[in-house]
């Protein structure tokens, strides 16, 4: 079997002297302020994207518990960690616990880990077995080069969310090897998660609509545990309904016809 894919972090920096926001917490609320925060710190890295979901109210509970103080203490703490900038405002209104510090350091710890398992050819879904990974011939081979051509008929859907990313004025630069695997996500999503190719070119338009999450997704592989997880469900729209143009599937033609042609084209030239 192999190994899961490591997600968050073991341990995170602790500074000596604080920030001016974290003595104003504390300040304000005492030492629960201050318990509370690395309580929230503790749970927020543990997780992939430095994200708590903070809707349900079981998770108002656990947190609360942890930092040992009641429902109303704690919401009196998150309103102070608003006012002072230790949490994302726009976040929060979408019922997410989270902070630019905390995603901006994981984010750099995930590109890291990406690169390291593309170097070490490592990439597996975690806790899946290394089954058919040496499968580079045969039959194995043949089923890699029929997702291939299956994955050409959703480029189309990784074109429209390159362009939605671009719109933001984001300087992060594109390879076609990302169309690729992006195409492979969204093939992914019909295959396996029973998404059609329509509800996920309305669920990219919807995301690009709202002003919190159109900053947060910036690959298909995001946008698709986003989905799955449930927190693009009932996005707010905050710009005026479009009708784009629809975007149909790529159809592939049958490549021996396409030589057939060809074929005939040329001796139709030699002839003349």
């Amino acid at each position: 079997m192999a190994r899961p894919i490591k997600t968050g972090l073991s341990y995170f920096p602790l500074d000596t002297v604080m920030d001016d926001n974290v003595e104003a917490l504390e300040a304000e609320h005492g030492n629960s302020g201050f318990a509370w925060l690395i309580k929230f710190w503790q749970s927020a890295y543990r997780t992939e994207n430095g994200e708590i979901v903070f809707r349900a109210e079981y998770s108002r509970k656990i947190l609360a518990k942890r930092a040992d103080i009641t429902l109303e203490k704690q919401d009196s703490i998150i309103h102070t960690c608003l006012e002072v900038g230790l949490l994302d405002a726009e976040a929060y209104k979408n019922g997410i616990l989270t902070s630019s510090g905390i995603r901006k350091r994981l984010e750099k710890v995930n590109k890291i880990r990406a690169s390291e398992r593309e170097r070490k050819g490592n990439s597996f879904p975690a806790g899946k077995p290394l089954e058919n990974n040496r499968k580079t011939s045969g039959k194995g081979g043949k089923v890699k080069v029929k997702e291939k051509e299956k994955n050409k008929t959703f480029h189309p859907l990784s074109e429209l969310l390159r362009t939605k990313i671009q719109e933001q004025g984001t300087d992060a630069l594109f390879k076609e090897s990302d169309l690729d695997n992006w195409s492979n996500e969204f093939r992914l999503m019909v295959e396996q998660d029973k998404r059609t190719f329509e509800q996920i070119r309305e669920k990219i338009e919807a995301v690009f609509k709202n002003d919190f999450w159109k900053k947060q997704i910036r690959s298909a592989s995001t946008f698709r545990e986003k989905w799955n997880s449930g927190k693009l469900d009932n996005l707010k729209t905050n710009k005026p309904e479009e009708n784009p143009e629809p975007i149909k599937p790529v159809i592939e033609q049958n490549p021996w016809a396409k030589i057939r042609r060809e074929a005939q084209q040329e001796a139709a030239n030699a002839t003349e």
